[in-house]
């Protein structure tokens, strides 16, 4: 091998060499370039994807929000009906007949609400009735004709009130007033007796 062969078989070492250098350069230079590539599309996802999920989850969270208020305000205006028809069926109960005898009661006689709270009441006439009802169905009306504005008491409807005479029933038939000056002012100038609808048995006037 003389010096110039030499020399060629150096330059072509040299050159082989620095080809394969620089095709290594551009394989790890195009390589990271699409690592980066990579991690930037793959970051861009991730975001995308984060966003996205965002906007279902609150619309999901609204959703259940909203039909759990609905169910709240459907279960309140359930109630708030059932309540109204509760209190409607409790005015449209008949109310019970009263505890007279029945021949009153085909009379079309109510006795009063006797209210035993010291009621200032002046009778006008005691009812007599032998139990049957009959004798007071003729005459409990004929007395409140007479006397308009008047009510009458079932027999001891307050303690009172006198609940029978010598076996007879006794159905008081009275005018209520304000107060105890207005009933003695009235049984002054009318008579009658005057009584304060309570407890007491002694059948005593307050005037």
């Amino acid at each position: 091998m003389n010096f110039k062969t030499g020399t060629l078989l150096a330059i072509s070492a040299i050159a082989v060499i620095a080809a394969v250098a620089f095709a290594f350069s551009v394989f790890f230079s195009g390589s990271d370039a699409e690592r980066i590539d990579a991690e930037g599309t793959s970051a861009v996802f991730s975001e995308e994807t984060t966003s996205s999920s965002e906007p279902e989850t609150t619309e999901e969270f609204t959703e259940e929000t909203s039909t759990e208020e609905t169910e709240d305000e459907t279960t309140e205006e359930t109630a708030t009906v059932t309540k109204t028809e509760e209190r409607t069926e409790e005015r449209t109960v008949e109310p019970d007949p009263p505890d007279i005898p029945a021949p009153m009661i085909q009379a079309g006689l109510r006795p009063a609400n006797a209210v035993c709270d010291d009621t200032p009441v002046l009778i006008v006439e005691s009812v007599l009735d032998d139990g049957s009802g009959n004798q007071a169905a003729q005459r409990i009306p004929e007395v409140m004709d007479i006397y308009p504005g008047t009510v009458f008491y079932t027999p001891g409807a307050c303690p009172s009130l006198r609940a029978s005479v010598d076996g007879q029933d006794v159905y008081a038939v009275a005018r209520e007033y304000d107060n105890t000056a207005a009933l003695c002012d009235a049984w002054a100038a009318q008579g009658g007796n005057a009584r304060l609808l309570n407890g007491d048995t002694s059948y005593s006037s307050p005037c």
